[in-house]
């Protein structure tokens, strides 16, 4: 998957989509990575408020990673996708 993101918003839906995919909830999920269910679904609806640590644990726990990389990388290689 790759997936730009400029919003926390996406931050959030993104996390959400990848757990649910991955067939967890959010006690089992936030177990994973210390934080309890109320705290995981707060994240999940407002990520404005997640610190970077957090973040990567959950990107972690979600088989996913942190990429940044120049907006003109960016859109060379979602053009080179389609």
């Amino acid at each position: 998957m790759h997936q730009p993101i400029r919003t926390p918003a996406q931050v959030g839906q993104l996390l959400q989509g990848q757990r649910k995919r991955l067939g967890l909830n959010q006690t089992e999920l936030g177990t994973q990575i210390g934080l309890s269910q109320k705290r995981q679904s707060a994240l999940e609806l407002a990520p404005d408020r997640i610190t970077l640590e957090q973040l990567l644990r959950m990107l972690a726990a979600l088989d996913l990673e942190l990429i940044i990389q120049d907006r003109a990388t960016s859109k060379t290689d979602s053009a080179q996708d389609w």
